[in-house]
């Protein structure tokens, strides 16, 4: 542009108007990433979970990357969910989805989303996981260990802060395979939100499994990845 208008082939103007289209528009530029979590019905329970969302999407903002905007409520049975890369699923009170619900459910997996299921208590027989689950037809499930790229995405973690997890078997290493389902029973939402009091340390470890949940999302196992482990090392200036 500046050198057409060197040469006189475009006025002022012209590169004014050129400049405002091209332009983002920053309206929108915030709504680039959301986090969104399955409406329950239940007032209160979304409330929290909208707040936990909330807390852990500003974490994300001041401790990485990643700035999500605030926080939606979706029905998966008619709302578009292509455009969240993390889905939040209050499970202990959403425990049934219609053939409609797991179909949508089965392609937004299919296509690279994540949910994180959250039965608000350790798996048992009594969680209600095996009904809820079913129809989706997942592969089979492995819990997750120290090895496992949610573990490392970020933080180094060695708990939860919430128990057991699973995730699809098969997704531990860098095979290139990222696990669609997380599913477990922290009460995650009201760890993050602070509506369930605890030790401090407790909910830092939620928030920190958070963000590492959000960036295993965005970028599956690249810290998976070993080929990056001497370049890593060469720039810390350690011996490999």
């Amino acid at each position: 542009l500046v050198a057409l208008r060197m040469r006189g082939a475009l006025a002022p103007l012209a590169i004014t108007m050129i400049l405002v289209t091209l332009a983002p528009d920053p309206a929108h530029a915030a709504d680039d990433l959301q986090l969104a979590y399955i409406r329950s019905g239940n007032a209160a329970l979304d409330a929290m979970s909208a707040r936990g969302l909330d807390v852990l999407g500003r974490t994300l903002k001041a401790r990485t990357s990643v700035a999500p905007a605030e926080p939606v409520a979706v029905d998966p049975a008619s709302d578009n969910l292509g455009r969240y890369p993390v889905l939040y699923w209050p499970a202990n009170a959403v425990r049934h989805m219609s053939p409609a619900t797991a179909s949508r459910i089965r392609d937004y997996l299919a296509r690279g989303g994540l949910i994180l299921f959250d039965f608000g208590k350790p798996l048992g027989a009594d969680s209600g996981a095996r009904a809820l689950l079913e129809p989706l037809g997942l592969p089979p499930l492995a819990e997750v260990g120290p090895d496992h790229v949610l573990s490392k995405s970020f933080y180094f973690l060695d708990s939860f802060a919430g128990g057991a997890l699973w995730a699809e078997s098969g997704t531990e290493g860098s095979a290139g395979h990222v696990s669609g389902v997380i599913i477990g029973g922290g009460g995650w939402a009201g760890l993050w939100s602070g509506d369930i009091v605890t030790a401090p340390s407790r909910r830092e470890r939620a928030l920190r499994f958070g963000v590492n949940l959000v960036m295993y999302a965005l970028t599956g196992t690249y810290k998976a990845d070993q080929v990056h482990t001497g370049t890593l090392l060469e720039r810390l200036g350690k011996p490999k």
